[in-house]
């Protein structure tokens, strides 16, 4: 400190902030490679954090379109699941030892020195905090992402300023995505298991099933896209680990 400040109550302070670096977030500097098919791989330049996605089926259609993907994440190399989000001590579908499906989003609460915060796993396995701000019940990003978070019962509801609403089950499970103009996917679910994505236009109460899934204990074995079972996508493992994806289309039976 100057030898010129004579305020003796004025002392310097250190503030340290601490942030999740598992996924890939816009505040994070990133070396990516691009592996043609195979997906996109990208190494945090702070701790050298690999996340790998590999891009599997779009939805059909240009309303709300749901893009699925497989994304290992190396600091769960040793996880099945986050370590720190399991539901009802389940860890829900899963891709085995350090990959999810980024559809596979979910909320929890956690309590640090006194203060409850909302902590949401969001696609790509990042966990962000949210903290009850202004004390209204309108929790609000640490990170300052365009989202707040609100609790109705057990239900949890996400919303930012583009009027996109995610909502969230009593378990923590995303329950559904809808647009500012009412265009809704629905998640549904057997336990804490994915099992298929339903379609609801603005205003309709009948629905579409564009995507399901095929899931044995909690390990995702296939994603069959509409058309009778068509468009399929089937997953091997060993060991428990994700160790190839085949592809089954109209086109090659």
């Amino acid at each position: 400190a100057s030898s010129d400040n004579t305020n003796s109550s004025m002392i310097p302070r250190l503030i340290i902030s601490y942030r999740d670096s598992k996924g890939i977030e816009d505040y994070w500097t990133y070396e990516s490679f691009n592996c043609a098919d195979i997906g996109t791989a990208y190494i945090n330049v702070f701790n050298r954090n690999l996340t790998f996605v590999y891009n599997l089926y779009q939805t059909p259609g240009n309303v709300l379109p749901i893009n699925l993907s497989a994304v290992y994440n190396s600091s769960l190399a040793n996880e099945i699941g986050s370590p720190n989000n399991t539901v009802n001590n389940n860890i829900g579908l899963s891709l085995g030892y350090g990959t999810k499906l980024n559809v596979i989003e979910k909320i929890y609460e956690k309590t640090i020195s006194n203060r409850l915060y909302y902590v949401h796993e969001d696609a790509d396995g990042t966990e962000h905090y949210y903290y009850d701000k202004d004390n209204n019940g309108k929790f609000v990003s640490e990170d300052g992402l365009d989202y707040t978070i609100t609790k109705t019962g057990s239900v949890y509801s996400m919303k930012n300023s583009e009027g996109i609403i995610k909502q969230y089950n009593s378990s923590g499970l995303i329950s559904y995505i809808q647009d500012k103009y009412g265009n809704k996917k629905e998640f549904e679910y057997s336990g804490t298991n994915l099992v298929s994505i339903r379609d609801y236009a603005a205003g309709e109460t009948t629905f579409d099933t564009p995507v399901t899934f095929n899931v044995t204990g909690n390990r995702l074995n296939s994603i069959c896209g509409s058309g009778n079972d068509t468009d399929r996508i089937e997953f091997e493992y060993t060991n428990d680990r994700l160790t190839s994806i085949n592809y089954y289309s109209r086109i090659s039976g």
